[in-house]
């Protein structure tokens, strides 16, 4: 008789954090995995638990930038996902997984998800333990308000019991400040938080990366002026009815990029194809008034 168990693997090693400047979004209250958790749902064909079939898993975590642990207001521009892998050397097989980031439109579980993004990944067996850094604002930059909530789905295929304990996403015990659940298209592994399936101590390490975009209070001149595209890849051009005296572009830092000074003409480009993605600052002076404008690098 087939039926749907829980699988707890124990791995032990030893991990040394990595650093990033961006912001990480993390309910993990140590990101170190000295003791690798897994779980997942899997089917038992035999009773014998060998040889068996994990069934479709997606593990998941959910944040909400503007929650008091995190503390951003405003917007936030998602960069990626990070997550520990547990792929071994050993493995028979590259197990092929699949990252999606959803809003939810209630407190997750409950609400409705709309995907905003995904991007399929190979759990290299290099990178077994490690802290693995997914950018998914590959092309177009993802911001979205720091009131939403933010869901993280970590989608993984059907595979072979024993290439599961060898390929996967890893955990710790060591706190978390919300919960970690577990789905599958079997039961009893609907969205479930494993502390409901017997396993509070099992905590995800799955974290998300962006930046905090701050308030731009933008300030347009009186008459005619023209940014396009945007958001923009290559060239943006300005045009003014009443001329363009110089044109500032500044990131979010405040830093100045780029400077250049416009003999009054009523028309200029900038090449952004060299500038990072994410939101930057247009100040224009035109006809002795100067303006703000917000263009979006994708």
């Amino acid at each position: 008789m087939n039926k749907i168990l829980l699988i707890l693997l124990f791995l032990f090693i030893n991990y040394t954090c990595i650093h990033s400047q961006s912001i990480i979004l993390s309910h993990s209250v140590d990101n170190d995995t000295g003791t690798v958790l897994a779980t997942a749902c899997f089917q038992d064909l035999d009773g014998d638990n060998e040889n068996d079939t994990i069934l479709e898993n997606s593990w998941w975590r959910s944040y909400t930038p503007s929650a008091p642990e995190f503390g951003i207001s405003g917007q936030f521009m998602i960069t990626g996902v990070q997550f520990v892998s547990i792929s071994s050397s050993t493995s028979e097989v590259n197990s092929t997984a699949t990252i999606r980031l959803h809003i939810s439109d209630g407190p997750f579980p409950n609400g409705s998800l709309t995907e905003i993004a995904s991007e399929s990944i190979v759990l290299d067996p290099s990178n077994v333990f490690d802290l693995i850094n997914v950018n998914l604002a590959t092309t177009t930059p993802i911001i979205v308000s720091a009131d939403q909530e933010i869901v993280i789905q970590f989608e993984i295929a059907s595979q072979d019991l024993v290439d599961f304990a060898e390929n996967g996403i890893g955990a710790n015990s060591f706190g978390q400040t919300a919960p970690s659940y577990l789905t599958t298209a079997a039961e009893p592994c609907g969205i479930t938080d494993l502390a409901d399936l017997g396993f509070p101590d099992v905590h995800y390490v799955l974290n998300l990366v962006g930046e905090e975009v701050l308030s731009i209070d933008e300030n347009t001149i009186e008459g005619t002026i023209s940014i396009y595209p945007n958001p923009v890849q290559d060239i943006l051009t300005i045009t003014a009815q009443r001329g363009i005296q110089n044109i500032s572009l500044i990131n979010l830092e405040g830093q100045v990029v780029l400077r250049k000074e416009i003999n009054n003409e009523k028309n200029s480009q900038i090449d952004f194809s060299e500038i990072s993605r994410g939101v930057h600052i247009i100040e224009i002076v035109s006809n002795g008034q100067k303006g703000i404008y917000k263009i979006i690098k994708e």
